[in-house]
């Protein structure tokens, strides 16, 4: 879809909550989630959503960890 919306839209893309529902988040799968998303994009605007956050495994730490994640791999793929 992002090829068909090119930089007139914004794509919304919601990744799975299960990564950030354990008491410690994988990151490394956080980050390839966030990664692939990102790269998807194909010169699209993209808004990444964190969504159906309950818990976070009892760790808020979780929600920031994971903002984190995702800036550095914005940084990382748009300089």
């Amino acid at each position: 879809m992002p090829e068909l919306l090119g930089k007139d839209y914004i794509a919304s893309v919601k990744l799975s909550p299960s990564h950030l529902a354990s008491k410690r988040i994988n990151e490394d799968i956080v980050r390839r989630q966030i990664r692939s998303a990102l790269e998807g994009g194909n010169g699209c605007s993209i808004e990444l959503i964190m969504k159906d956050n309950n818990t976070l495994g009892g760790n808020p730490n979780n929600a920031v960890r994971w903002v984190e994640i995702t800036r550095e791999e914005i940084h990382r793929i748009h300089g």
